[in-house]
């Protein structure tokens, strides 16, 4: 994939700004006319970081991540902890640095056909977003020992619970139970007997 690499970087500038919200559902826009590229990264937890980039066509996955650091205002670890992605159904890849998002998208449907077992309809259907979210190659050990700024572990949470849910994380039963309980807690604070009953669950 090293091919997807633009031959000079473009200079980015920020022009616009949504807060994130949870109903996003923007991906880039191959047949997007100009040089502009309106762009939505979106996050662990489903909310979107939208920008404008200028140029954005040639924008590298580098400066990409750049930018969605300096927005969620993450501490410079967050630049080694997380990476973007390019995701879809069919298919997960990291990107490199190097990387030029809008072309990855662009031979999505060769990236399919060499990567996947996906059908030709299926191909057709996919559609990828960019993602946030953590580096593969990020030493646990480090993570573990390192990362305490409080919006880092909430992205790592919500990308531990999703994998959790997904089946991507094997857990025994006990663990399980163990990971539901944190999560109760979490979603709706310390156990209380005379507000917490079976029927407030359900």
């Amino acid at each position: 994939m090293d091919d997807i690499a633009p031959p000079n970087a473009p200079s980015i500038l920020m022009k616009t700004y949504k807060p994130p919200r949870a109903e996003n559902t923007l991906v880039i826009p191959v047949d997007h006319s100009g040089d502009g590229l309106d762009v939505c990264v979106f996050l662990a937890d489903k909310s979107g970081v939208e920008f404008k980039l200028e140029g954005g066509k040639m924008a590298t996955a580098q400066e990409m991540h750049e930018l969605v650091v300096e927005l969620l205002e993450l501490p410079p670890m967050a630049r080694d902890l997380f990476a973007l992605w390019v995701v879809s159904p069919l298919l997960e890849i990291q990107l490199k640095p190097h990387h030029v998002p809008f072309r990855v998208v662009q031979q999505w449907p060769d990236l399919l056909l060499k990567y996947s077992s996906a059908s030709n309809k299926e191909i057709s259907l996919d559609e990828p977003v960019l993602l946030f979210r953590r580096n593969v190659f990020f030493p646990k050990n480090k993570e573990m020992r390192e990362v305490r700024a409080e919006e880092c572990l909430r992205l790592l949470y919500a990308e531990a619970k999703y994998n959790v849910l997904e089946g991507r994380y094997p857990c025994s039963a006990q663990d399980c139970e163990a990971l539901a309980g944190l999560q109760a807690v979490a979603e709706n604070g310390t156990y209380d007997s005379n507000r917490h009953k079976p029927s407030f669950f359900k």
